[in-house]
């Protein structure tokens, strides 16, 4: 009996667990994180992520102060004392982009209704930065892509920091400045 047992329970385990995957499969209940369509839209919002810290790195060698500001969404162009926000971070930055160690995943947040985002948000950094004079800098984005009224899609922030001397500046309305309308 007990040789019995110790054939059947193993047996018995395996079909629960074999036929526990198929239902669970069969239910639409598996995670898809790992599926091509999630990886792939994950790596398109990488590459987008990788192309708007290139440009801002641009606009900010270059001296670029037009595109840079209009890569602000039209409700951060439009608040308080956003135009001496962004002087500054032309004035904390100064030298030309030699290298930088990476740039950071894309952290998301917000929230989504029947599979849409409604709100959406992607913060992200630029680390190590060193530019041709020896100075090196820390960049931070919270990009807004996603919100029921257009006027705030577009960047929300950028927080530089010259990590040599660690003199920053920041130019934008982070969430935790003020409650967005």
């Amino acid at each position: 009996m007990l040789k019995k047992t110790f054939l059947l329970t193993p047996l018995i385990i395996s079909i629960f667990l074999l036929s526990g995957c198929n239902v669970i499969e069969k239910a639409g209940v598996l995670f898809d994180f790992f599926t091509e369509s999630h990886v792939s839209e994950y790596d398109k919002e990488y590459e987008e992520c990788v192309a708007l810290c290139e440009e801002v790195i641009r606009c900010l060698d270059e001296d670029d102060k037009d595109t840079l500001k209009m890569m602000f969404s039209p409700y951060v162009r439009e608040s308080e004392n956003f135009d001496e926000e962004f002087n500054e971070l032309f004035e904390v930055y100064n030298g030309k982009h030699v290298s930088h160690s990476y740039i950071s995943l894309p952290s998301t947040s917000g929230s989504k209704a029947y599979g849409e985002w409604i709100y959406k948000d992607l913060s992200y950094r630029v680390y190590d930065i060193v530019c041709d004079n020896g100075n090196n800098y820390t960049l931070d984005f919270v990009d807004c892509t996603a919100y029921p009224k257009q006027d705030h899609i577009g960047l929300h922030i950028i927080a530089i920091m010259n990590t040599s001397t660690e003199e920053s500046a920041e130019a934008g309305l982070g969430f935790w400045k003020e409650d967005l309308d």
